[in-house]
C-alpha cells in the first residue's frame, strides 16, 4: 500500500510463480486480497476486500501454517496453483474468489532460528492454461508456450515438427523445437492488436521408401496491449494506444503526469491536474513510440 508501489493484480484462477532465496530456512505462503479488480496483471489491484492465506493449511495463534519450505542458501522456484492450494482465513472465509485479485503480501515464517533473515525474490509470473487448438488471447510481453505432439504407429526414424513459414518469417523470435515440439513466443508491443494464425506441422520420416505422412493444426493467437489501463498509475502505454490513468487523490493537491520513452529514460512532465475529489483520472493518447507513464504528487512550487 505504498504511494507508488500498489499491490499488484493477478489472475487468482491461474498459477503464481516466483523465485526466492534466503540465507535461513523459511516457510512461505501468500496473502491474497479479494478486490475483484478489473486491473491487468501487475497493475494496481486495489486495497478493498478480505484477505485469504493461500498455501496455508491452517492458522495457529494468528500465524499461517505454510505448506512451502524454502531451504537456505539456494534459489528455489515456488509455484502456487491458486484454485487448488490449501487456504485459510486471515480476514475472509477461507475460500479464494476466482478472477483478478491482488497480491496483498507474502508471508515469511522463520524456520531457521532467530535473528535476521536476508531474503531475495525475483521473476514473478502469472501462468495460465488454455485448451489447444483454439483461440488464445494474450498480452504483449507475455510468453506463450506449449508442446505439440503427434502419434504414428510407424514413424520410421521419428516425427519432426515445424512452423508455418509465413508466421516464422514475420515473427523470428518464435521458436519451435523440431524434435520435442516445444513452442515459445513472446510478442512485443508492436504485435498488439494483431490476430495471428500459427500452424504447426508434424511429419514422419519413413525408412522403407514409403511416402512421407504429415498433419497440421492451426492456433489463433490474439495479442492485446499490456498497458495498465484504468487502474494504472505508473505503467506502459504502447504506441498508438489510448489509456486512462486513475489514482487515489487528495482534493486541492496538484499532480504531475510524467512520461519517458524507455524504462531507464528521464521522466518529463507533460501535464498537471489539480484534484477536486478523492479519485482522479486522465485519458492519455500515445501517438508515437511506446511510452511509460507515471503520476506523482507536487508537494511544493519548487520541487516534486
Amino acid at each position: 500500500n505504498t504511494t507508488y508501489l500498489p499491490n499488484p493484480a493477478f489472475n487468482a484462477s491461474a498459477r503464481l510463480k516466483f523465485d526466492i532465496y534466503t540465507d535461513k530456512a523459511l516457510k512461505v505462503c501468500l496473502g491474497i486480497r479479494e478486490t475483484g479488480t478489473t486491473a491487468e496483471n501487475g497493475a494496481n489491484g486495489g486495497t478493498t476486500g478480505t484477505i485469504e492465506f493461500v498455501g496455508a493449511s491452517s492458522v495457529v495463534s494468528g500465524c499461517p501454517q505454510a505448506t512451502r519450505t524454502v531451504n537456505a542458501n539456494t534459489w528455489t522456484t515456488l509455484e502456487f496453483d491458486m484454485p487448488n492450494e490449501p487456504k485459510a482465513s486471515f480476514t475472509g472465509n477461507g475460500i479464494l474468489n476466482p478472477g483478478q485479485q491482488a497480491l496483498e503480501h507474502i508471508a515469511l515464517i522463520g524456520a531457521g532460528g532467530t535473528g535476521a533473515y536476508t531474503v531475495h525474490m525475483d521473476n514473478f509470473q502469472v501462468v495460465t492454461t488454455t485448451a489447444l487448438p483454439g483461440t488464445v488471447t494474450m498480452k504483449a510481453n507475455s510468453t506463450l508456450t506449449y508442446t505439440a505432439s503427434a502419434t504414428d504407429p510407424d514413424p520410421g526414424a521419428g516425427i519432426s515438427y515445424g512452423l508455418d513459414a509465413d508466421f516464422s518469417e514475420a515473427h523470428p523470435t518464435a521458436v519451435l523445437d523440431p524434435v520435442t515440439g516445444a513452442f515459445a513466443w513472446t510478442p512485443g508491443a508492436g504485435d498488439a492488436g494483431i490476430t495471428n494464425s500459427i500452424t504447426v506441422t508434424a511429419q514422419d520420416s519413413p525408412t522403407n521408401g514409403a511416402l512421407v505422412k504429415n498433419d497440421s493444426k492451426a492456433l489463433t493467437v490474439v495479442v492485446t496491449s499490456d498497458a495498465l489501463g484504468t487502474q494504472g498509475t505508473d505503467g506502459f502505454v504502447a504506441g498508438g494506444d489510448v489509456s486512462t490513468l486513475a489514482w487515489d487523490s487528495k482534493p486541492g493537491v496538484t499532480y504531475s503526469i510524467q512520461t519517458r520513452s524507455s524504462s531507464t529514460g528521464e521522466w518529463k512532465t507533460v501535464q498537471t491536474e489539480t484534484a477536486t475529489d478523492t479519485s482522479t483520472s486522465v485519458e492519455v493518447t500515445n501517438d508515437g513510440t511506446d511510452t511509460y507513464f507515471r503520476i506523482i504528487e507536487v508537494t511544493s512550487s519548487s520541487g516534486e
